[in-house]
């Protein structure tokens, strides 16, 4: 440990300052430097900057305010942050040793403290039973910084409190631990058996937890949440998280933000900013919740508020992803439901589907799904809608969105259920590489049927594939009725396939297998434009697919007049 004068004075003068005293010797080490850098960006504080480095500790040691703690311990002494202490964590590192011997948290705070976060950390508990920070009862810890911690140990949580039964001996009101705020830095904390990521032990309280900035990820181990309560006979307080990118998963039976698994598993209120980046929240198996109480009728949660929106039973789907300020598809690694409410943008990178929740309005702004072909392996629709679902086109907008490997359409609902597009000026072009339609059904049906297609506006580009209409069904697969009543639309069918209305099809002997199917087509005198086409070998440009005849057809009705369309390219105007 080395301690550095008294320094007043910033700005230009500190820093040249420093540059002649280091090039005249004055400033000699790597610990001075850090110290002394650690007031230039201070301003020039007056207060003595202290540099700790635990390789050099081998004692029991507290440390006190302004310091920066850096090195690796590696002796088996208890490290206490002083009461109201404000220090810097810069790589440093504690990794306890499993000993009944040294009963005490990776870091202990001893009073309220506030950390900030250098470089990489890693804070592991000593014996096994207490976290990797800890901070007391009624006393509150801040993390915050640039740097990143990795907080853990074998049975405690990863920051918060210890493990309280009868085999570690502690006592709740020593092992319970005081209210923990993240401003920032990158953390990731890792509960052991039966203890949160970020709260509480098993059998000892928390006062609460804040996180308000950052990157957070947050493990349970079995029966406790990512963030929040443990196994049995654990509080945690409420949770609040106002900002950041939060991912908190549960252990088994256990919610990701909330409680753990047993009796008087208890967590305060829970609320969800709309100032927060994102927040995933998976349960663990077995686990009725992703947020809120883990398991009916056996842990007590408080009221669970995301966004504007109370969910007095927590929430079930896991994972659950709450993104209040859009989603940047560039940043998407994994399968995602876009919610209720949120604006899309941005280009995919990965091979994950992406849906729409059902009964959801979603507003595309410049999206690109897979729309060169590069991304093949998945299969599924560059969209799926997983029940009635509404797409908004934002004015002056383009957004491309192509299926995924050879069946799958661009833009596909559920059979039973409608999708409705709306817009303007917005621009979407739908595609498939295989036998899909453009927008509608996949190839060959089943769980590639679709349900009902609906456009009020808008300007549409849809292309079949080789087998699949521009709009309607894919090759061999069925759709709802297709109702266009505004907007400017083009669509061209693939092999064998209408414009507007069935795919190819395929029928053997009297049964319909195979056959594509559409229901009604509706095409009203408010629309803009439509023009369709169909491919050299389908019947129709807006009805039945090939000229075989067995594909089967509802009712055309364009502008109140019935009757399929042969002519192609085929345009209504108005």
């Amino acid at each position: 440990m080395k301690t550095l004068f008294k320094f007043t004075g910033g700005g230009v003068l500190a820093s040249l300052l420093f540059l002649a005293l280091t090039a005249f010797g004055c400033s000699n080490s790597s610990d001075n430097n850090l110290a002394l850098l650690a007031m230039l960006n201070n301003g020039g504080s007056s207060a003595t900057a202290t540099v700790v480095d635990l390789s050099t500790i081998t004692t029991d040691f507290v440390i006190k305010d302004n310091s920066i703690v850096t090195g690796t311990l590696a002796a088996n002494v208890k490290i206490t942050i002083a009461p109201g202490a404000n220090v810097t964590l810069k790589n440093a590192v504690i990794n306890g040793t499993d000993d009944a011997n040294y009963k005490w948290a990776g870091l202990t705070c001893a009073g309220d403290a506030t950390i900030t976060l250098e470089g990489t950390n890693t804070l592991k508990g000593f014996w096994k039973y207490y976290p990797g920070v800890f901070v007391p009862k009624g006393k509150t810890l801040t993390i915050k910084g640039s740097g990143s911690l990795n907080a853990s140990n074998v049975k405690a949580a990863g920051i918060g409190g210890c493990c309280v039964d009868a085999t570690s001996g502690i006592q709740k009101e020593e092992g319970s631990c005081g209210t923990i705020v993240i401003e920032g830095g990158t953390i990731t904390a890792t509960g052991g058996e039966n203890a949160a990521g970020i709260g509480c032990g098993n059998g000892s309280d928390c006062d609460g937890v804040t996180i308000k900035g950052g990157t957070v990820t947050a493990t349970g181990g079995e029966n406790a949440a990512g963030i929040g309560s443990a196994q049995t006979e654990s509080s945690c307080g409420d949770i609040l998280i106002s900002g950041g990118t939060v991912t908190a998963t549960g252990g088994v039976y256990a919610a990701g933000v909330g409680t753990g698994r047993g009796d008087n598993s208890k967590c305060g209120a829970i609320t969800v900013a709309t100032t927060v980046t994102k927040l995933k929240a998976t349960k663990g198996e077995y686990a009725t919740n992703s947020v809120g109480r883990a398991r009916d009728g056996s842990s007590v949660c408080g009221t669970v508020t995301v966004g504007n929106q109370a969910y007095p039973d927590g929430i079930s789907g896991s994972p659950f992803i709450y993104w209040p300020h859009g989603i940047d598809l560039s940043t998407v690694t994994e399968d995602t439901v876009i919610p209720d409410g949120f604006t899309v943008s941005g280009t995919l990178g990965a091979s994950v589907k992406i849906s729409i929740a059902a009964n959801a309005t979603v507003t595309l702004d410049g999206v690109s799904i897979n729309a060169d072909g590069s991304l093949a392996n998945a299969d599924h629709a560059g969209i799926v809608c997983e029940g009635n679902a509404t797409i908004v086109l934002a004015d002056g907008s383009t957004n491309d969105v192509k299926g995924f490997m050879d069946g799958p359409s661009g833009v596909h609902v559920l059979p039973g259920f409608t999708l409705t597009i709306n817009g303007s000026t917005g621009v979407l072009n739908a595609s498939t590489k295989g036998g899909g339609a453009g927008i509608g059904s996949g190839y060959n049906g089943g769980q590639r049927a679709g349900g009902n297609i609906v456009i009020n506006g808008g300007v549409i580009n849809a292309y079949g594939g080789n087998l699949g209409a521009g709009i309607g069904s894919g090759g061999r697969s069925s759709i709802g009725n297709i109702t266009i009543n505004g907007g400017t639309i083009n669509a061209v069918g693939g092999s064998n396939s209408a414009g507007i209305g069935c795919g190819d099809t395929n029928k053997s002997g009297s049964t319909l297998a195979g056959v594509s199917q559409c229901g009604n087509i509706t095409i009203a005198n408010t629309v803009t434009k439509v023009t369709a086409t169909k491919s050299s070998g389908a019947a129709h440009s807006i009805g039945k697919g090939n000229n075989s005849g067995d594909a089967v057809c509802g009712t055309v009705t364009i502008g109140g007049t019935e009757g399929y369309i042969s002519d192609s390219p085929y345009t209504y105007q108005p």
